[in-house]
């Protein structure tokens, strides 16, 4: 018989705020280490976004966990009918969290808290933003000392980016999910991570414009044009010249995904 667990997860803001994130484990555990990572991710993710749009999900999140995977493959294809491979999801419907507790599990989570903290804010129209911004949210950790520090989740080198052509990238600002299922991996997830990990460590101020664009409904495509003169050309240019200067290496722990 399979054993579910409920644990209750605050993140508060000051004495006026608490979200919580319910999390039930279907067999399996959260170890304490665990726990500390997932409560500090949602305080960081919920902190991030608060700025950048004033306002983001404040209800609870459900959270289910499960320990064996044709559990989880059952559930998801239950409520959800997924028809590609995955490890965690979020039901928007429900504000639910699913996932697999596997060696990604932590980061798994990390990357779904993102997806339910924006629900509603527009960013589902955009995957590169949407899917980039919680992998880059679900980099970030705590060490052993308590500095904050970014787990590397992509081989740059591999993404070939300076490769890529203006119009190429042009195109892939306005890819819809559609056409985000069908690329592959480096094609999608790693050039969204690639194009927000950018923005967040070299140019802060336009990545809000382009969140705050999208709240108010003009394209992150338009946004950036509009900054200046051949505007995309120079944000292009500069995400070239980032990891030009930049070669992320991945962990030995991450190279066998």
């Amino acid at each position: 018989m399979k054993k579910l667990v409920f644990i209750v997860l605050l993140c508060c803001q000051g004495v006026l705020y608490a979200q919580r994130l319910q999390v039930s484990t279907i067999g399996t555990t959260i170890t304490k280490y665990e726990i500390e990572v997932i409560e500090y991710s949602l305080r960081y993710q919920n902190n991030f976004y608060r700025k950048q749009f004033d306002r983001v999900f404040d209800k609870d999140i459900k959270v289910k966990v499960f320990g064996d995977y044709s559990d989880f493959y059952n559930y998801a294809n239950k409520c959800c009918s997924l028809d590609r491979f995955t490890t965690a999801f979020f039901i928007e419907s429900a504000k639910e969290i699913v996932v697999f507790k596997n060696e990604e599990f932590t980061r798994s989570l990390k990357h779904e808290i993102s997806h339910a903290l924006t629900v509603g804010l527009g960013l589902h129209q955009y995957p590169w933003l949407d899917e980039g911004l919680a992998e880059v949210m679900s980099a970030y950790r705590l060490d052993s000392l308590g500095e904050l520090k970014q787990e590397v989740l992509f081989y740059t080198d591999s993404l070939k980016i300076s490769y890529r052509t203006n119009r190429e990238l042009t195109k892939f600002l306005s890819v819809d999910r559609e056409v985000w299922d069908d690329l592959k991996t480096n094609d999608s997830y790693g050039m969204g991570w690639a194009l927000v990990n950018y923005l967040y460590q070299d140019d802060r101020f336009l990545l809000t414009k382009i969140l705050d664009g999208v709240s108010n409904g003009v394209s992150p495509a338009e946004v950036i044009a509009a900054q200046q003169k051949n505007g995309l050309r120079l944000f292009f240019r500069g995400v070239k010249r980032h990891y030009r200067r930049n070669r992320y290496e991945l962990l030995e722990t991450r190279k066998e995904f």
